[in-house]
Parts: structure tokens; sequence; C-alpha cells
């Protein structure tokens, strides 16, 4: 049997119960409050910073890769200088010295390495490198660094549709395709220099500067580096081996994509620590800005208002 005791101990056990979640959940409700207005705080705060564009302190005579108000207008004219370059080729019929008369009988083989396959190894890569050095580097300038990413792989783009349309030396494979259809193929005499050894190169430099410059681990950064370079090495062999390119051509854009994407990070890094003191002077004038509208000067009061401050003072 079930006494009244017992019934109204089980009232008040549900009464307790009942207030205890309640104040479990306001206080769930509290935190995730602060947690979310934390948050948005935090988000308008990057927002702002991120659109928060200050032209006139630009320095426009010089060339700033990663420096955002100019990569909105360097990007752009940079992907189009390949688009013009590439829409003005015109084949002529002589090869610039020194390719003239070079044997092209050799039978063309299927790519090794296509392009397509290259760039979904190359994606997950760079954002691995990318979202480890973010993760473990808490002050690691993320987009500056993807911004001049981009930039050195299009000046390399530049550089090697420059040398192709330039020299128009045949490939190796010239002749014997020529037999074949009895018509000159677009791309048959873009065989100096190597695109793909230019940008493998190129990207594994850029990867492999960006962790010797925010990694301390040495022996992850040697690792990583041989890894991307015999990569890179191996795609350039693998375009001599098809038949597509002679050892010359990805010597030469090997040497291209090296040499333009070294001298693109590190001026990403001058850039990024430009950008920083700009941005680090401009909050410090600010806050002085707003020193002195809080705390006003007594130079601009009359004689009257200083007799009255003062005598309020001293009561």
């Amino acid at each position: 049997m079930i006494n009244a005791r017992s019934v109204v101990y089980c009232k008040n056990l549900i009464k307790t119960s009942g207030i205890r979640a309640c104040l479990s959940l306001a206080f769930l409700a509290k935190a995730c409050f602060y947690r979310w207005r934390s948050f948005s705080n935090a988000f308008h705060e990057r927002r702002h910073a991120m659109f928060d564009f200050d032209f006139e302190s630009v320095p426009w005579s010089s060339y700033n890769p990663g420096l955002l108000e100019q990569d909105l207008m360097t990007l752009p004219l940079e992907a189009g200088l390949i688009a013009s370059m590439n829409a003005s080729y015109a084949r002529h019929n002589s090869t610039l010295w020194p390719f003239g008369n070079e044997k092209t009988d050799k039978e063309r083989l299927p790519s090794i390495h296509p392009g397509r396959t290259l760039v979904l190894i190359a994606a997950p890569v760079a954002t691995g490198t990318l979202g480890g050095l973010s993760l473990f580097q808490k002050e690691f300038p993320l987009w500056p660094h993807v911004r001049g990413w981009i930039h050195a792989h299009l000046v390399t783009e530049v550089a090697t549709t420059f040398a192709k349309t330039t020299f128009l030396r045949e490939r190796p494979y010239h002749d014997s395709e020529f037999k074949k259809t009895e018509r000159e193929a677009f791309d048959n005499r873009l065989s100096f220099i190597s695109g793909h050894a230019s940008h493998t190169f190129a990207f594994a430099t850029y990867s492999s500067a960006l962790m010797w410059q925010y990694s301390n681990s040495k022996p992850l950064n040697w690792a990583f580096s041989s890894v991307l370079f015999a990569g890179a090495t191996w795609v350039a062999a693998g375009r001599v081996q098809d038949h597509h390119h002679n050892p010359t051509d990805v010597t030469a854009g090997a040497l291209v994509g090296t040499a333009v994407t070294y001298l693109m990070f590190e001026r990403v890094v001058e850039v990024i620590k430009f950008d920083t003191e700009r941005k680090s002077n401009k909050t410090s004038s600010s806050a002085s800005a707003t020193k002195v509208r809080l705390f006003p000067s007594f130079e601009g009061f009359s004689s009257q208002s200083k007799i009255a401050i003062n005598a309020e003072a001293r009561f």
C-alpha cells in the first residue's frame, strides 16, 4: 500500500526535478546565447576587416601580390593577358632559333599524366597544406597566400604561353602526325616550354616554401618537399617518355616554374608584412583619435570655463 507520505514525497521530487530541469535549460540557453553573441561579433569583425578596403594607402607603383585591394585588379588582368595571348596566337612557318631543322618523327603516345588528373591530385594537397598550417599556426595569413598561390600559377602560365607562342618549337611527333592527318594541329608547334613541368614545379615550390616559412619541423619539411619535387620530376619525365616534349622543354619549364614561384612567394611575404604594419598603424591612429575625442584638452576652453571646472574640482 502506498501511504500519503510517499505520495507527497514523489510530488515534491517531481517538482524539484522539474525546477532543476528548468534551471538547467535556462543556464544552457544563456550559455548558448552568449556563445552565439561572441561568435556573431567575431564574424562581423572579420567581415568588416575583410571588406575594409583602404585604396589610398596602397602603393600602386609596385606589384604587390597578396594585397587584397590590388589583387582585385591584378588577378583578372593576369587571366585576361593569358586569354589574349592564346586568342591572338598566329602560327608561322619558321621555328625560331635554336630549334630549327629538328627531327620530329616519333610516334605520339597517350599522355601518361593528363592535366585533369594532376589537378585532382593537387587540389587536396593544397587544401591540406593550407588547412594544416591554419590549424597549427594561429597567425597564419591564409587568404593572402591563397591569392599569392594563384598569382604564382598565373604568372607561370604567362611565361609559358609567351615562350610557346614565340619559339613555336615542333613537338617530337610533329612530322609523323602531319603525315597521318596531312594538316597542322593547333598545338603541334607548342613544345617549348613544357606547361606540365612549369606548373608542377611551381606547385612544389610554393607548397615547400609555405612549409619552410611557417612549420618548425625540419624532418616534416624535408619529407614534404622531397615528395613534391620527386612527383614534379616524375611528371616532367613522363612528358618526355610519351613524346610530347623534349628534355630541354621540361628542363626549361622546371626552371621557369621554380624561379617565378620562388620570387612570387618572397614578394607575398614582404607584402603581408607591409599589410600587417599598415593595419596596425591604422588601428593605432584610430585609437588615438578616439582618445582625443573622449578626453579633449583644456586649450580649446575659454578662461571662464577653466575657472568653473577648477571650482567644481575643489568641491
